[in-house]
Formats: structure tokens, sequence, C-alpha cells
């Protein structure tokens, strides 16, 4: 019974330990690295995300916006800005 619990331990020490060793190198590293990389994305997909589409005022999306904007105005055009 005791070495079981002992070996659990030693597991359990092992894994915490080696959580702590890739958490420790991640945060040493420039781990920000990524947010410069969506910043810089070109591509086709990328660049139609960017345009407006119009949206049908008859589909449901187009009809959860008419009725949130006789509620709020101002929140649905700030949430349906395109950047």
């Amino acid at each position: 019974m005791r070495k079981k619990f002992r070996l659990f331990l030693f597991i359990s020490l092992a894994i915490g330990i080696g959580i702590l060793v890739v958490g420790l190198s991640g945060v040493s590293h420039n781990s920000f690295l990524w947010a410069e990389k969506i910043l810089e994305l070109e591509g086709p997909l990328f660049q139609e995300s960017l345009k407006s589409h119009p949206v049908d005022p008859e589909s449901l999306e187009g009809k959860i916006i008419n009725t949130a904007q006789l509620v709020s105005p101002a929140v649905v055009s700030v949430s349906t800005e395109r950047v």
C-alpha cells in the first residue's frame, strides 16, 4: 500500500514539474509572436473577411439585426461594423 502511494506521489510530482517547466519555458520565450503574425495576414480569405457583406433583411440574421436595431441602434451599429 505504501509503495503504491509513493509511486503515485512520484508520478504526480514528475508530471507537475513537467507541466511547470513547459509553462515557464513558454513564458520565457516571446509567446506573443502569434499576435504579430495575425496582423500581417494578407491572403484571399483574410481579404474576403474584411469586405463588407450585405445582410438579407429576410434572412434570420437580418431579422435578428432589425429587431435588435429597434431595441438598441447603437449596439447594433457597433457590432456590425467591419474593420
